[in-house]
């Protein structure tokens, strides 16, 4: 029998990201166009990129002692604010964004992780 390889919890709500992000970028290309599309895409990959280096983070931190793996939390916690902040920065300077679009990828894919710790 061929061994199953488990999906972890994270991994898990990672590609339900993904799927979101997919989704509503399908969504809007779909009601108004590319153009529209282009904002939710990138509010979406904010949530997501950031919660990828949280989860590297934390990866890291798996066969540390207590201590040393809440110092982990705290860098992975920091490196995330950064980032989105760093990427929403940047984000807001691309001519044509927009902003209520923006901020519905954003939290679309950021409520993926919400519901997921409801139900799981």
């Amino acid at each position: 029998m061929a061994a199953r390889a488990d999906v972890s919890t994270v991994n898990k709500i990672l590609i339900l990201q993904v799927l979101v992000l997919f989704l509503a970028v399908a969504g809007f290309l779909i009601a108004g166009g590319w153009k529209d599309a282009l904002s939710p895409g990138l509010g979406g990959l904010i949530a997501l990129l950031a919660n990828v280096v949280f989860a590297y983070w934390v990866q890291l931190a798996s066969d540390k002692p207590p201590r040393e793996m809440l110092h982990y939390f705290y860098i992975a916690e920091i490196a995330k604010i950064i980032l989105t902040i760093l990427l929403f920065s940047i984000f807001f300077q691309i001519p044509g964004v927009q902003l209520l679009y923006l901020m519905l990828g954003y939290v679309a894919v950021l409520s993926v992780h919400w519901l997921a710790l409801i139900l799981w």
